[in-house]
């Protein structure tokens, strides 16, 4: 519970609900999260499996955000920055809890320009290789 005695708001965000690790750590903390403590809300960009999964489960907010997408695509990635700030606005947690490369730097960015009060980031994995052209790799390092 918050100091208010309500439950604590927590945001999750990642980038797709496609088959994966990650996906499957933020579906299930999303079912998980006790109600009586928590409200739970999911930001993602939609068109993926998991999508169902995430339409089926009880007392979650959605905010789907067709903008958050895997790749770099600039225009895409300032909306889907609008969209989280917007989405935070109208949720406004006590926790942003990010998962994912582009929604963990987006999602974190957004959070800390709305100034969530806590922020938090799981690494599942690591957004860059050495198969990607090294602009794009630097990008993501920095």
């Amino acid at each position: 519970m918050s100091g208010g005695g309500r439950p604590l708001k927590v945001l999750l965000a990642v980038t797709r609900l496609e088959l994966g690790g990650a996906q499957r750590v933020v579906l299930d903390t999303a079912a998980r999260l006790d109600r009586g403590s928590f409200a739970v809300g999911l930001a993602w960009g939609p068109g993926e499996l998991l999508d169902a999964e995430a339409a089926a489960l009880p007392a979650l907010e959605r905010f789907p955000l067709p903008a958050l997408v895997r790749e770099v695509a600039p225009p895409k990635d300032l909306a889907a920055l609008a969209g989280l700030r917007r989405t935070i606005r109208s949720f406004a947690p006590d926790v942003v809890h990010t998962h994912s490369s582009k929604a963990g730097i987006l999602g974190r960015l957004a959070a800390r320009l709305e100034r969530v009060p806590a922020v938090v980031h799981t690494v599942h994995g690591f957004g860059f290789t050495p198969l990607q052209r090294t602009p794009v790799r630097w990008a993501f390092r920095a």
